[in-house]
C-alpha cells in the first residue's frame, strides 16, 4: 500500500504587508484603544449632551441685534418734494454727517414729509449715539424752514425693520392721503403680528 506523502510547506510569508505598530500610536489613542468602555460611554455622554442642547436652546427667528438705528422725521404740509429736500433734508443731512461712528446715513424726500436714517457702527453705544443725533438735530434746527414741524428722532430696533412699505401719493389734498393711509394701515393692523406705523 502505497502512502501519500505531503512536501513540507516551504512558502515563505509574503513581503511587503505592514500591520500597524501599535507602539507608534499616540498616548491619547491608547488609552481609548485600552479603555473601550469609558469611550463609549464618553460618546453616547457627547451626544446626548448635544441633542439636550439643541433642543433646549432658546431660537428666535428674528433677534433683536442691539445696533444704534434713529430716523428724524420732519413733516411740511404743503411742501414738494424738492422744496423739502432743499430746506429741511439737506440741512439736517450736513449736521449728522460728522457723528462718530457713523456707518450710514440715507435719506429720502415726500410731498410734505422728510425722513432720515441714520445707523451706527456695531460698536457704537446705543444711548450715547441717539442722544448725538438729537443734539446734531437741535443743531440743525435754526437752519430749517420755520414752515416746518419740529423734526422727530425716534430709536429704531432691528426687529422694526418693515417688511412691507405702503407709499401713498397723487395730485390731491394732503389731507385726503393722510386719511386714506390711517385706513390702510388699521385694515393692516388687523393681521396677527402686524404693526402698522405711518412715516
Amino acid at each position: 500500500m502505497s502512502q501519500l506523502i505531503s512536501s513540507p510547506d516551504t512558502t515563505e510569508p509574503t513581503e511587503g504587508h505592514n500591520d500597524p505598530d501599535p507602539k507608534g500610536a499616540s498616548p491619547f489613542a491608547k488609552f481609548f484603544f485600552l479603555q473601550t468602555v469609558f469611550a463609549i460611554l464618553l460618546s453616547l455622554l457627547l451626544i446626548v449632551g448635544g441633542l439636550m442642547g439643541a433642543f433646549t436652546m432658546v431660537k428666535e427667528g428674528n433677534p433683536d441685534i442691539n445696533v444704534a438705528i434713529a430716523t428724524v422725521q420732519t413733516n411740511w404740509g404743503g411742501a414738494d418734494p424738492e422744496t423739502i429736500e432743499n430746506q429741511v433734508t439737506d440741512k439736517i443731512e450736513k449736521e449728522l454727517k460728522s457723528l462718530k461712528g457713523l456707518k450710514d446715513l440715507s435719506s429720502a424726500s415726500f410731498d410734505g414729509s422728510s425722513l432720515i436714517k441714520v445707523e451706527f457702527e456695531v460698536e457704537a453705544p446705543i444711548s450715547e449715539s441717539i442722544a448725538l443725533v438729537r443734539a446734531e438735530v437741535d443743531e440743525a434746527k435754526p437752519e430749517i424752514a420755520d414752515a416746518a414741524d419740529e423734526p422727530k428722532v425716534e430709536q429704531v430696533a432691528t426687529q422694526d425693520t418693515p417688511v412691507l412699505t405702503v407709499g401713498l401719493y397723487g395730485d390731491i389734498d394732503l389731507a385726503v392721503l393722510s386719511k386714506s393711509a390711517e385706513k390702510i394701515e388699521e385694515i393692516l393692523e388687523t393681521v396677527p403680528n402686524v404693526q402698522g406705523k405711518i412715516f
